[in-house]
């Protein structure tokens, strides 16, 4: 059973109302849920329409990519998922990216970025004289809803660490929080929507098949996209190549000599300094 807006994000819905489109009154509220993409999911595989979206204070079984739990404690980060329907599944984490990083520009004036495939971040050299290395802000997972075998839906998953707390190790190596990174309170709710109002945006650029924007976007806010060195595993053999945009399908193109890679998921590493 859904539970009452918190007062805050309703007022900011409200007076957001007229640029969410498909957004504006499909939003479901919990104190704490398993993870927002479970509910999400079961919600579109039940019919849910298109911008449903569910938002939680905390998960109890957060995850992003490959399975690993994602630190979802109450109060300090924001959590929500929403249904897309008759969207490209591959090219939705970088819509959604562009969205939520737009999003938070506009809420926070903080110069986040985007990191391929699917990070929020902050790099060292924007970090007004914090620690050299790059800070995860957040992150987006992105999962198909099925009946049957046929796709009915696309879910997207995104967190956001919104207030300054003590990451356990190994977090504390690698993530922050906009508070940690303004220096000042952050106002979540217009964080979550200035989110959503840009996610309506970039959902109807792309559904009206002008993908070639949301690459140009991409780009813009993803500048390790292009010269920074990377190192990976493959088969046990070390590899190393220099990032060189991304393909028609959003793979990471890496250049590695005379030769070009795809990488399309796995493990790897941004050397940081190349940023």
């Amino acid at each position: 059973m859904t539970e009452p807006l918190p007062k805050n994000f309703a007022k900011a819905m409200s007076e957001a109302s007229d640029r969410l489109g498909s957004f504006s009154d499909r939003l479901s509220y919990f104190s704490v849920v398993s993870s927002t993409n479970d509910v999400a999911l079961k919600m579109a595989s039940a019919g849910a329409d298109d911008g449903t979206t569910v938002l939680a204070m905390s998960q109890t079984s957060g995850r992003g990519r490959r399975g690993r739990e994602w630190f979802s404690p109450t109060g300090v980060g924001l959590y929500f998922s929403s249904v897309l329907r008759g969207m490209r599944p591959k090219l939705v984490t970088l819509m959604a990216g562009v969205a939520v990083v737009d999003g938070i520009r506009t809420a926070t004036q903080l110069p986040v970025e985007l990191r391929w495939p699917n990070d929020i971040v902050l790099p060292s050299q924007l970090r007004n004289g914090r620690e050299k290395r790059t800070a995860k802000l957040g992150g987006i997972l992105t999962e198909t809803s099925r009946v049957g075998e046929l796709a009915n839906a696309i879910v997207v998953g995104i967190g956001i660490n919104i207030g300054q707390i003590d990451y356990p190790l190994p977090l504390r190596l690698r993530a922050s929080s906009l508070e940690a990174e303004t220096g000042h309170s952050v106002n979540s709710a217009s964080v979550f929507v200035e989110s959503l109002v840009a996610l309506a945006h970039w959902r109807e650029v792309m559904a009206g098949s002008e993908i070639n924007q949301i690459f140009t976007r991409w780009y813009e806010l993803s500048p390790t996209s292009h010269g920074t060195v990377v190192t990976w595993n493959r088969q046990g053999n070390h590899q190393q190549g220099i990032t060189d945009g991304l393909d028609t399908d959003g793979a990471l193109l890496v250049r590695c000599g005379h030769r070009v890679e795809r990488l399309v998921s796995g493990e790897f590493e941004w050397c940081e300094s190349s940023f």
